[in-house]
């Protein structure tokens, strides 16, 4: 079967601070997956780098068969993701709210806040 995600010795550190520890995992189309730990256990810094927020430190993210590091945009054209823990303005619509989203991430407003948040 075809993995629409394949995630290859993931790495990722602040300073001496080690927040993803070479992680590997695929996804198979159907498929549904929840990332579950505690608290620092690199959740949020693995989402962040599948989706191009972060750079990871070594390792390689794969989307339906492209490589995000060579491929970036049509890779991420093939994502969609959901927080239900982001905190996003109530009183803007969904449009609106995406463009905020799209703002802060083309602008490395989430990518600063992400090495912030970690140190």
């Amino acid at each position: 079967m075809h993995s629409v995600l394949s995630i290859r010795n993931l790495r990722k550190a602040y300073s001496d601070k080690i927040a993803v520890d070479c992680i590997s995992f695929q996804v198979n189309r159907g498929e549904i997956v929840g990332l579950l730990g505690p608290n620092g256990a690199g959740k949020t810094t693995t989402i962040s780098m599948i989706l191009g927020v972060l750079q990871p430190d070594s390792g390689a993210i794969e989307i339906d068969g492209m490589e995000l590091a060579t491929c970036r945009t049509q890779a991420l054209g093939r994502t969609n993701f959901a927080a239900v823990y982001a905190p996003l303005p109530g009183n803007l619509n969904v449009r609106q709210n995406l463009r905020v989203f799209r703002q802060a991430v083309r602008t490395g407003i989430l990518a600063r806040y992400s090495a912030e948040t970690v140190s």
